[in-house]
């Protein structure tokens, strides 16, 4: 059974706004209480969640995660992922967001980068800019309950997926039909 803010309150003999009011760090907080809930989180392994705090408190971080493929530098070469990554800090910019590049070499980097990040609280949602079949990190981000979007045929939780996609087949039929249509 996970610890709570409730059980560590309870050991350190105060209330769990303190608990919650020295993981802030808050200065109204004694440095010795702050030392005695310490000691209390340290003794019974009690991390903090700033998931829920955020979600508690209404506040958000005003970060978007972008995650970009695993993959080698050469991968990246492909300029369809600056132009993704531009066109989300060009909107983000424009309502006070900012945004954060997560990838790695595999799917491992970024299931751990994943988890630092929804440890910590630091960002509120995820736009996976790349969709394949049997993803870990599409499988990590629907079972941990993150908010995210991807790029692409959802093909995993697809009915509660949202995501963006075209039909590059379509596309590319019916620009070569506006071409050959204007003489081309």
């Amino acid at each position: 059974m996970a610890v709570t803010i409730k059980d560590v309150a309870q050991l350190a003999g105060v209330s769990p706004s303190t608990v919650s009011r020295t993981c802030k760090n808050n200065p109204s907080i004694s440095e010795e209480t702050k030392a005695r809930v310490r000691q209390a989180m340290a003794q019974l392994g009690y991390e903090p969640n700033f998931q829920a705090s955020t979600l508690a408190s209404h506040s958000t971080s005003k970060t978007i995660g972008i995650v970009l493929p695993p993959a080698t530098r050469e991968s990246y070469e492909n300029s369809i992922h600056l132009e993704m990554i531009r066109g989300i800090s060009q909107f983000c910019n424009q309502h006070g967001y900012i945004n954060t590049v997560i990838t790695g070499q595999d799917e491992n980097e970024i299931l751990l980068a994943l988890t630092n990040s929804a440890k910590s609280g630091q960002i509120d949602g995820y736009i996976v800019t790349y969709s394949k079949q049997d993803d870990p990190v599409i499988d990590y981000l629907y079972n941990d309950g993150l908010l995210y979007v991807v790029i692409g045929k959802a093909h995993r939780f697809a009915n509660q997926t949202v995501y963006v996609d075209n039909d590059n087949v379509l596309a590319g039929q019916e620009a070569t039909e506006y071409l050959i249509s204007k003489g081309h």
